[in-house]
Protein backbone atom coordinates (compact mmCIF):
# COMPACT_ATOMS: atom_id res chain seq x y z
CA UNK A 1 0.00 0.00 0.00
CA UNK A 2 1.18 3.40 -0.59
CA UNK A 3 -0.29 6.23 0.98
CA UNK A 4 0.67 10.17 0.15
CA UNK A 5 0.53 13.65 2.31
CA UNK A 6 1.16 16.75 1.43
CA UNK A 7 0.27 20.01 2.95
CA UNK A 8 -0.65 21.62 -0.60
CA UNK A 9 -1.40 25.45 0.18
CA UNK A 10 -4.53 25.67 -1.49
CA UNK A 11 -5.79 22.91 -4.24
CA UNK A 12 -6.86 26.23 -6.92
CA UNK A 13 -3.32 26.75 -8.05
CA UNK A 14 -2.75 25.45 -11.70
CA UNK A 15 0.85 23.99 -10.78
CA UNK A 16 -0.69 22.57 -7.33
CA UNK A 17 -2.65 20.33 -9.65
CA UNK A 18 0.10 19.93 -11.95
CA UNK A 19 2.58 18.65 -9.64
CA UNK A 20 -0.77 16.57 -7.67
CA UNK A 21 -1.21 14.48 -11.44
CA UNK A 22 2.32 14.20 -11.76
CA UNK A 23 2.67 12.36 -8.42
CA UNK A 24 -0.75 10.54 -8.84
CA UNK A 25 0.74 9.02 -12.40
CA UNK A 26 4.12 8.03 -11.39
CA UNK A 27 3.87 7.09 -7.85
CA UNK A 28 0.20 5.23 -7.95
CA UNK A 29 -0.95 6.37 -4.28
CA UNK A 30 -3.51 3.97 -2.83
CA UNK A 31 -4.75 6.67 0.06
CA UNK A 32 -4.20 10.48 -0.39
CA UNK A 33 -4.16 13.27 2.29
CA UNK A 34 -4.18 16.93 1.43
CA UNK A 35 -4.04 19.94 3.68
CA UNK A 36 -4.16 23.55 3.35
CA UNK A 37 -6.70 22.26 0.74
CA UNK A 38 -8.34 26.04 0.63
CA UNK A 39 -11.49 24.67 -1.08
CA UNK A 40 -14.88 23.25 -0.74
CA UNK A 41 -16.05 19.66 -0.75
CA UNK A 42 -17.28 20.15 -4.60
CA UNK A 43 -14.16 21.52 -5.77
CA UNK A 44 -12.09 18.39 -4.27
CA UNK A 45 -14.36 16.02 -4.90
CA UNK A 46 -14.26 16.93 -8.92
CA UNK A 47 -10.26 17.20 -8.46
CA UNK A 48 -10.30 13.71 -6.87
CA UNK A 49 -11.78 12.11 -9.51
CA UNK A 50 -9.30 13.70 -12.23
CA UNK A 51 -6.60 12.69 -10.23
CA UNK A 52 -7.73 8.85 -9.64
CA UNK A 53 -10.02 8.77 -6.75
CA UNK A 54 -13.36 7.51 -6.51
CA UNK A 55 -13.79 8.12 -2.68
CA UNK A 56 -13.26 11.40 -0.73
CA UNK A 57 -13.57 12.52 2.87
CA UNK A 58 -13.53 16.36 3.35
CA UNK A 59 -13.28 18.90 6.01
CA UNK A 60 -13.92 22.61 4.83
CA UNK A 61 -11.19 25.51 5.20
CA UNK A 62 -12.08 27.31 8.30
CA UNK A 63 -11.60 31.32 6.11
CA UNK A 64 -9.23 31.55 3.75
CA UNK A 65 -6.82 28.91 5.78
CA UNK A 66 -7.25 25.04 6.48
CA UNK A 67 -9.41 22.50 4.77
CA UNK A 68 -8.52 18.76 4.71
CA UNK A 69 -9.36 16.00 2.43
CA UNK A 70 -8.50 12.13 2.66
CA UNK A 71 -8.62 10.41 -1.26
CA UNK A 72 -8.64 6.87 -1.24
CA UNK A 73 -9.17 4.17 -4.16
CA UNK A 74 -12.26 1.56 -4.65
CA UNK A 75 -10.16 -1.35 -3.58
CA UNK A 76 -9.55 0.19 -0.01
CA UNK A 77 -11.64 -0.60 2.31
CA UNK A 78 -11.66 2.53 4.46
CA UNK A 79 -14.58 3.39 7.30
CA UNK A 80 -13.80 6.89 9.01
CA UNK A 81 -13.38 7.02 12.69
CA UNK A 82 -13.37 10.43 13.33
CA UNK A 83 -12.58 13.97 12.37
CA UNK A 84 -11.52 17.82 12.66
CA UNK A 85 -10.35 20.95 11.52
CA UNK A 86 -6.78 19.11 12.94
CA UNK A 87 -7.16 15.32 11.70
CA UNK A 88 -8.75 12.70 10.19
CA UNK A 89 -8.93 9.47 12.07
CA UNK A 90 -9.84 6.34 9.79
CA UNK A 91 -9.74 2.50 9.44
CA UNK A 92 -7.81 0.37 6.52
CA UNK A 93 -8.20 -3.53 5.36
CA UNK A 94 -7.32 -4.04 2.52
CA UNK A 95 -5.38 -7.34 0.98
CA UNK A 96 -4.28 -8.58 4.78
CA UNK A 97 -3.46 -5.34 5.95
CA UNK A 98 -5.52 -3.68 8.35
CA UNK A 99 -4.54 -0.85 10.29
CA UNK A 100 -5.59 2.60 12.03
CA UNK A 101 -4.50 5.53 10.27
CA UNK A 102 -4.28 9.43 11.73
CA UNK A 103 -3.89 12.35 9.04
CA UNK A 104 -2.78 15.05 10.79
CA UNK A 105 -2.33 18.83 10.78
CA UNK A 106 -1.02 20.65 13.17
CA UNK A 107 -1.99 23.78 14.85
CA UNK A 108 0.07 26.95 13.75
CA UNK A 109 -0.20 28.31 17.14
CA UNK A 110 2.27 26.18 19.52
CA UNK A 111 -0.04 27.06 22.36
CA UNK A 112 -3.16 25.07 20.85
CA UNK A 113 -1.16 21.81 19.84
CA UNK A 114 -1.89 20.65 23.36
CA UNK A 115 -5.41 19.57 22.61
CA UNK A 116 -4.54 17.21 19.54
CA UNK A 117 -1.97 15.76 20.94
CA UNK A 118 -4.39 14.72 23.90
CA UNK A 119 -6.86 13.42 21.35
CA UNK A 120 -4.18 11.04 20.08
CA UNK A 121 -3.31 10.22 23.70
CA UNK A 122 -7.16 9.45 24.72
CA UNK A 123 -7.21 7.26 20.86
CA UNK A 124 -4.31 5.37 21.70
CA UNK A 125 -6.12 3.82 24.86
CA UNK A 126 -8.39 2.20 22.77
CA UNK A 127 -6.34 1.32 20.04
CA UNK A 128 -5.25 -1.94 20.00
CA UNK A 129 -4.46 -2.48 16.76
CA UNK A 130 -1.84 -1.35 14.00
CA UNK A 131 -1.14 2.49 14.35
CA UNK A 132 0.10 5.18 11.96
CA UNK A 133 -0.22 8.86 12.32
CA UNK A 134 1.02 10.54 9.12
CA UNK A 135 2.00 14.17 7.53
CA UNK A 136 2.36 17.56 9.08
CA UNK A 137 2.67 17.82 12.88
CA UNK A 138 3.97 21.91 12.58
CA UNK A 139 6.22 20.55 15.80
CA UNK A 140 9.41 19.60 16.10
CA UNK A 141 11.26 17.22 18.78
CA UNK A 142 14.27 18.74 19.33
CA UNK A 143 16.61 21.54 17.94
CA UNK A 144 18.36 18.58 15.97
CA UNK A 145 15.60 18.85 13.63
CA UNK A 146 15.38 22.38 12.82
CA UNK A 147 18.48 24.54 10.96
CA UNK A 148 18.64 28.01 11.17
CA UNK A 149 16.88 31.05 13.42
CA UNK A 150 17.16 31.05 17.08
CA UNK A 151 17.25 27.68 19.41
CA UNK A 152 14.13 27.01 21.32
CA UNK A 153 13.95 26.12 24.66
CA UNK A 154 13.79 22.74 26.27
CA UNK A 155 10.27 23.29 27.66
CA UNK A 156 8.79 24.15 24.54
CA UNK A 157 9.06 20.43 23.16
CA UNK A 158 7.54 18.65 26.35
CA UNK A 159 3.86 17.84 25.26
CA UNK A 160 4.89 16.83 22.06
CA UNK A 161 7.42 14.81 22.76
CA UNK A 162 5.06 13.17 26.08
CA UNK A 163 2.34 12.50 23.36
CA UNK A 164 4.66 10.22 21.62
CA UNK A 165 6.22 8.28 24.28
CA UNK A 166 2.14 7.54 26.00
CA UNK A 167 1.14 6.81 22.61
CA UNK A 168 4.29 4.12 22.39
CA UNK A 169 5.07 5.69 19.03
CA UNK A 170 8.68 5.65 17.05
CA UNK A 171 9.40 7.32 13.63
CA UNK A 172 8.74 5.10 10.28
CA UNK A 173 12.24 4.23 8.81
CA UNK A 174 13.04 7.07 5.91
CA UNK A 175 14.72 8.10 3.26
CA UNK A 176 15.50 11.75 1.87
CA UNK A 177 16.35 14.70 3.52
CA UNK A 178 13.89 14.89 6.52
CA UNK A 179 13.75 18.75 6.34
CA UNK A 180 9.96 19.48 4.83
CA UNK A 181 9.41 23.30 5.13
CA UNK A 182 11.51 25.68 4.46
CA UNK A 183 10.71 29.37 5.35
CA UNK A 184 11.85 33.06 6.36
CA UNK A 185 11.90 34.37 10.05
CA UNK A 186 12.30 37.35 10.26
CA UNK A 187 15.82 37.95 8.64
CA UNK A 188 16.83 34.16 9.03
CA UNK A 189 16.07 31.28 6.47
CA UNK A 190 14.90 28.26 8.60
CA UNK A 191 14.21 24.71 7.59
CA UNK A 192 12.41 22.41 9.57
CA UNK A 193 11.56 18.47 10.36
CA UNK A 194 7.68 19.38 10.63
CA UNK A 195 6.27 16.51 8.25
CA UNK A 196 6.45 12.89 9.55
CA UNK A 197 4.98 9.16 10.10
CA UNK A 198 5.29 7.71 12.88
CA UNK A 199 4.06 3.96 14.23
CA UNK A 200 2.85 2.22 17.37
CA UNK A 201 4.86 -0.96 18.71
CA UNK A 202 2.00 -3.38 16.90
CA UNK A 203 2.31 -1.51 13.43
CA UNK A 204 5.97 -1.91 13.61
CA UNK A 205 5.67 -5.42 13.85
CA UNK A 206 3.49 -5.87 11.26
CA UNK A 207 4.84 -3.68 8.73
CA UNK A 208 8.81 -4.21 9.31
CA UNK A 209 9.87 -2.96 5.71
CA UNK A 210 7.56 0.25 6.08
CA UNK A 211 9.29 3.33 4.56
CA UNK A 212 8.95 6.84 4.64
CA UNK A 213 9.93 9.02 1.24
CA UNK A 214 10.43 12.68 1.51
CA UNK A 215 10.09 14.10 -2.10
CA UNK A 216 11.00 17.58 -4.04
CA UNK A 217 9.83 20.67 -3.22
CA UNK A 218 7.52 21.72 -5.98
CA UNK A 219 4.64 24.41 -5.93
CA UNK A 220 5.12 24.51 -1.96
CA UNK A 221 6.93 25.34 0.61
CA UNK A 222 6.60 21.95 2.06
CA UNK A 223 7.25 18.27 0.82
CA UNK A 224 5.06 16.02 -0.33
CA UNK A 225 5.41 12.75 1.63
CA UNK A 226 5.15 8.85 0.29
CA UNK A 227 4.66 5.53 2.89
CA UNK A 228 4.86 2.76 1.36
CA UNK A 229 3.42 -0.31 3.07
CA UNK A 230 4.31 -3.97 2.75
CA UNK A 231 3.71 -6.58 4.92
CA UNK A 232 6.99 -8.42 4.15
CA UNK A 233 10.19 -7.03 1.58
CA UNK A 234 9.74 -8.33 -1.73
CA UNK A 235 12.54 -7.94 -4.59
CA UNK A 236 11.06 -7.47 -8.08
CA UNK A 237 13.07 -7.84 -11.20
CA UNK A 238 12.38 -5.63 -13.60
CA UNK A 239 11.71 -7.42 -17.20
CA UNK A 240 14.02 -5.87 -19.86
CA UNK A 241 13.03 -4.01 -22.85
CA UNK A 242 15.03 -3.12 -25.62
CA UNK A 243 14.96 0.80 -26.28
CA UNK A 244 15.57 1.87 -29.60
CA UNK A 245 17.66 4.91 -28.85
CA UNK A 246 20.76 2.93 -28.16
CA UNK A 247 20.95 1.89 -31.83
CA UNK A 248 22.53 5.65 -32.21
CA UNK A 249 24.59 5.59 -29.42
CA UNK A 250 28.24 5.42 -30.61
CA UNK A 251 29.82 1.98 -30.03
CA UNK A 252 26.57 0.98 -29.48
CA UNK A 253 27.63 -2.54 -32.24
CA UNK A 254 30.63 -3.05 -30.24
CA UNK A 255 28.80 -3.66 -26.98
CA UNK A 256 26.40 -6.63 -28.29
CA UNK A 257 29.46 -8.04 -30.31
CA UNK A 258 31.37 -7.80 -26.89
CA UNK A 259 28.67 -9.15 -25.04
CA UNK A 260 27.65 -11.69 -27.55
CA UNK A 261 31.28 -13.36 -27.96
CA UNK A 262 31.90 -13.25 -23.85
CA UNK A 263 31.79 -16.43 -22.13
CA UNK A 264 32.60 -17.21 -18.68
CA UNK A 265 36.31 -19.63 -18.21
CA UNK A 266 35.61 -23.46 -18.52
CA UNK A 267 32.07 -22.95 -19.84
CA UNK A 268 31.01 -23.58 -23.14
CA UNK A 269 29.18 -21.30 -24.99
CA UNK A 270 25.40 -21.80 -24.74
CA UNK A 271 22.96 -19.30 -26.89
CA UNK A 272 21.09 -18.61 -23.34
CA UNK A 273 23.94 -17.72 -22.31
CA UNK A 274 24.99 -14.83 -25.26
CA UNK A 275 21.52 -13.07 -24.76
CA UNK A 276 21.88 -12.78 -21.31
CA UNK A 277 25.31 -11.06 -21.88
CA UNK A 278 24.06 -8.97 -24.27
CA UNK A 279 20.96 -7.68 -22.27
CA UNK A 280 23.52 -6.77 -19.39
CA UNK A 281 25.70 -5.25 -22.11
CA UNK A 282 22.49 -3.14 -23.53
CA UNK A 283 21.50 -2.07 -19.88
CA UNK A 284 25.33 -0.48 -19.04
CA UNK A 285 24.98 1.06 -22.36
CA UNK A 286 21.83 2.52 -21.76
CA UNK A 287 22.76 3.70 -17.98
CA UNK A 288 26.22 5.44 -19.18
CA UNK A 289 24.28 7.07 -21.72
CA UNK A 290 21.85 9.09 -19.50
CA UNK A 291 18.86 7.79 -21.78
CA UNK A 292 16.24 7.29 -18.40
CA UNK A 293 13.99 9.71 -19.07
CA UNK A 294 12.84 10.17 -15.25
CA UNK A 295 16.41 11.27 -14.42
CA UNK A 296 16.52 13.51 -17.09
CA UNK A 297 12.97 15.28 -16.38
CA UNK A 298 13.97 15.50 -12.51
CA UNK A 299 16.65 17.09 -13.62
CA UNK A 300 15.25 19.77 -15.66
CA UNK A 301 12.68 20.41 -13.25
Amino acid sequence: MRIGSWNCQGLGAPMTQSRLSSLCKLLKFDVLFLIETLNKRDFVSNLACVLGFSNVITQPPQGHSGGLALLWKDYVCLSKVCQDERHIDVHIATNNINFYLSCVYGHPCQSERHHLWKHFENLSLTCNDSWILISDFNEIFSNCEKIGGPQRDEWTFRDFRNMIASCDLVDIRSKGDRFTWVGERHSHTVKCYLDRAFINSEGATSFPSAELEFLDFTGSNRKPLLLSLEKSKTTKMRPFRFDERLINVPHFKNYVKNGWNRVNTGQRKQITDQVKNCRQAMASLKHKSNLNSHTRIKHLQ
